[in-house]
């Protein structure tokens, strides 16, 4: 491993060696934990009870305190961990067997023949409503655990419908769906075979 030393830090030792002739810092006092007390981590302990989503930054704001505080109050003593919400299909019994056989499927016309994955594409299509879906970077969940929480959104509000393709040979779209008029519309077989073709 190679080091880089900066002029600073190579300043910094020497003065510190002169100073007290050792290049180890002093040991640190132990800090007070004022903020930390036991009644400021029974406090946080039932606002995140109440709300599992809630702002760090709004509860920093509420109990006058600073959102490092609170994040070591959530980390260090509740022991809590923020969980991304994940937007997921939800899968229902029959549904694993139906993956198994596909699997078993792929596998056999691969074995027959290799070549099958140069002429597979994998496509999917995604909605975008404009009422807004969950801010999935900013949203946490903080719990001991994985909630695997599921949230239903609104349907049948306007949306943008975004349909993609990928294989070994490339990538074809995106591709919006739209009617003459420009508006977004759901894929169906008509304006899918459109698109393909």
């Amino acid at each position: 491993m190679q080091w880089i030393l900066r002029r600073n830090t190579i300043v910094a030792t020497h003065q510190k060696f002169m100073e007290t002739g050792l290049t180890k810092n002093k040991p640190r006092s132990e800090r007070s934990r004022s903020v930390r007390s036991e009644e400021n981590v029974e406090t946080v302990r039932e606002v995140f009870a109440q709300s599992q989503g809630k702002s760090i930054r709004r509860s920093a704001e509420e109990l006058n305190t600073s959102v490092t505080s609170i994040q070591r109050i959530l980390r260090r003593d509740l022991k809590l961990y923020p969980y991304k919400i994940q937007v997921v299909q939800k899968l229902k019994p029959q549904d694993y067997d139906c993956r198994v056989e596909m699997c078993e499927t792929l596998l056999h016309h691969y074995e027959r023949d290799p070549s099958i994955l140069e002429h597979m594409w994998f496509s999917d299509d995604a909605l975008f409503h404009h009422s807004g879906c969950i801010n999935q970077h900013n949203t946490r969940i903080w719990g001991t655990y994985n909630p695997v929480e599921i949230r239903e959104h609104e349907r049948d509000t306007p949306k943008l419908v975004v349909w993609c393709a990928i294989s070994s040979a490339g990538l074809i779209g995106p591709f919006f769906f739209r009617d003459k008029d420009g508006n977004s519309v759901n894929i169906n077989g008509d304006n899918y075979l459109r698109m393909l073709q």
